[in-house]
């Protein structure tokens, strides 16, 4: 493992929402209920507790679910729906 602890905070825009704030004790993923307005966004902040003991890179991945949208919504660009951040830990 890499990551000790971490806590993540979610900035919305005007008509979408999501949990402000979590908290993880350990490495393991997290999933959060979300509404996204058409043109809207979603801004995850995580500050994380890297072990010492870490020799990898740091890897942050994002995604939605298939399947999570209502049926009556269309996906016009689901080439989008999943981002990743890799960092190498400081010296």
């Amino acid at each position: 493992a890499v990551v000790g602890s971490w806590t993540w905070t979610c900035v919305a825009s005007l008509g979408s929402s999501c949990s402000p704030v979590g908290t993880s004790t350990s490495p393991n993923p997290f999933t959060d209920t979300v509404t996204i307005a058409p043109g809207g966004t979603l801004t995850y902040t995580v500050v994380a507790n890297v072990l010492t003991t870490a020799t990898e890179p740091i890897q942050f991945q994002a995604s939605i679910a298939s399947g999570a949208a209502p049926n009556d919504v269309v996906d016009n660009t689901p080439g989008n729906n999943a981002a990743t951040d890799i960092n190498s830990k400081a010296p």
